[in-house]
């Protein structure tokens, strides 16, 4: 990871010095052990606030959704190279905005373990980037055969009692406050289903005022 991170640096002062980008979308540290945050940056400087490790799960990509016609600069994992390759399809962003630092990924750790790989990560099939510019590191293995849908088939075969029960634990934690919309790379629909809903919370245009100066 170190020499992830000696790499991605490098690339970067590179790419802010010489005017490539306007902007990089990477990881600093956060406020919390164990949870990185996302970061942008704006000048040569900040470089040096960048981190790379297995607590990067936040997927960069969600901050590219209609972006103006700037230069953009971001570190890309697997996942997150997918996604920017759908929102290029979807007209979301321009493929010539973009500067995709490419991270081939051994997986990140699951929230609640240091010791863990997240769930997501142990049946990642592309653990390197499928879209790039330049790669921080050589490509990893990656196991196509991995079965990715182990946990569906035994949600499947429960009894329905059982099925609601599991999916009415699973939901019971939610407060509705649309972290899992605002963090969706995907969701940037013009109106959203959750804001037809009643009670309506909080609106897109208040999350929006409240969470985009946190990673300004």
């Amino acid at each position: 990871m170190d020499l992830y991170i000696e790499k991605i640096k490098e690339i970067s002062k590179r790419l802010t010095n010489d005017g490539t980008v306007e902007i990089l979308i990477g990881y600093r540290s956060g406020s919390v052990d164990g949870k990185n945050e996302p970061c942008m940056i704006r000048n040569n400087y900040e470089v040096d606030d960048l981190v790379w490790d297995n607590n990067c799960r936040i997927n960069l990509a969600t901050y590219l959704v209609n972006r103006k016609e700037e230069k953009i600069g971001i570190i890309a994992k697997g996942c997150d190279s997918r996604n920017i390759n759908n929102l290029i399809i979807e007209n979301k962003i321009k493929r010539e905005q973009l500067y995709i630092i490419g991270v081939p990924c051994k997986g990140m750790h699951s929230q609640n373990s240091t010791n863990e790989l997240a769930n997501n990560c142990k049946t990642c099939k592309y653990k390197n980037p499928v879209i790039y510019d330049e790669l921080c590191a050589d490509l990893v293995e990656e196991d196509k055969d991995v079965d990715r849908y182990e946990d569906i088939r035994e949600i499947e075969a429960m009894e329905p009692q059982d099925k609601w029960e599991f999916f009415e634990k699973l939901l019971k934690p939610c407060t509705r406050c649309y972290a899992c919309r605002n963090a969706c790379p995907l969701c940037y629909c013009p109106t959203c289903f959750v804001d037809e809903s009643k009670p309506q919370w909080v609106g897109k245009v208040m999350v929006r005022l409240i969470f985009e100066p946190i990673i300004s």
